[in-house]
């Protein structure tokens, strides 16, 4: 995941141009439909980007907020992904985050998602340890099989270099949800 320097990847070849064509869709889709997202002055704007999903994230500069809005096309549809960290509990070796997920289709598609997402490690040293939880709440039973459980499994552990970098856990949580839905 992204260090504090805000720069991912360790070399020149992770680099990579993102298409500017997807990136102003998705902000044209931004502020046509979550206009109070460009206005808030909480929230600071990012693209993210994660092997064939851009997305821009609107994240939160209040601790005491610690959510994230990512605007992004999922299923055909572009929509909002609202991440709020309910619990985020360091006290080494063991990491728990607790953190409601919700995905609003702008143009009223039939891909709704409504979950809750928890990380609990007893040792951050074992990240494959680690247990990941997905709730799935108010998500429709036809839409549940879509999700790849393995994906989030596999992905979810990453989170936990985050430490106590809660805009970190947002970003990451949030590449993880995009890549695996």
């Amino acid at each position: 995941m992204c260090g504090t320097g805000g720069c991912c990847g360790t070399s020149q070849s992770s680099i990579r141009r993102l298409n500017p064509e997807s990136v102003d869709i998705i902000r044209q889709k931004a502020l046509a439909n979550r206009a109070d997202l460009l206005n808030n002055r909480n929230l600071k704007a990012s693209i993210l980007s994660a092997e064939n999903v851009t997305a821009i994230e609107f994240l939160s500069h209040d601790k005491s907020d610690m959510r994230s809005v990512i605007i992004c096309q999922k299923m055909g549809s572009f929509g909002a992904f609202d991440i709020k960290i309910r619990k985020l509990e360091i006290k080494y070796p063991k990491v728990e985050m607790v953190a409601d997920i919700k995905f609003d289709p702008f143009d009223g598609g039939l891909f709704k998602f409504e979950a809750t997402l928890t990380i609990k490690c007893n040792d951050i040293t074992q990240p494959m340890g680690c247990e990941v939880h997905l709730d799935y709440g108010k998500t429709d039973s036809q839409i549940q099989p879509l999700i790849n459980w393995d994906c989030i499994k596999r992905c979810a552990p990453q989170c936990i270099y985050c430490g106590s970098d809660y805009q970190c856990w947002l970003a990451c949580a949030g590449i993880c949800i995009i890549q695996c839905l």
